[in-house]
């Protein structure tokens, strides 16, 4: 898993760094789980990446420009643990 400010508005699919993040993403079967909004500015910059196989069981997002001009993104995943 890989969180983070990626400073790439990945919501404008023509957007060429949007693209190529994308093809990167695509070409290590990772995906992204942020749909919304992480900026002030309306702006989808900071992403949850993970391999495409592995899901999430939430993800949210608070509202950004309470602490700072991003969002809080949270995201919840669960493992199956092995007691071997």
């Amino acid at each position: 898993m890989i969180g983070g400010d990626f400073n790439v508005r990945l919501q404008l699919a023509a957007d060429p760094d949007s693209r190529r993040l994308s093809d990167v993403l695509s070409s290590f079967n990772m995906m992204q789980h942020v749909s919304d909004s992480t900026h002030r500015c309306g702006n989808t910059l900071d992403l949850v990446v993970t391999f495409a196989d592995c899901q999430l069981n939430a993800v949210t997002v608070d509202p950004a420009g309470i602490v700072s001009d991003h969002a809080l993104v949270v995201c919840r995943h669960e493992h199956d643990t092995d007691d071997r």
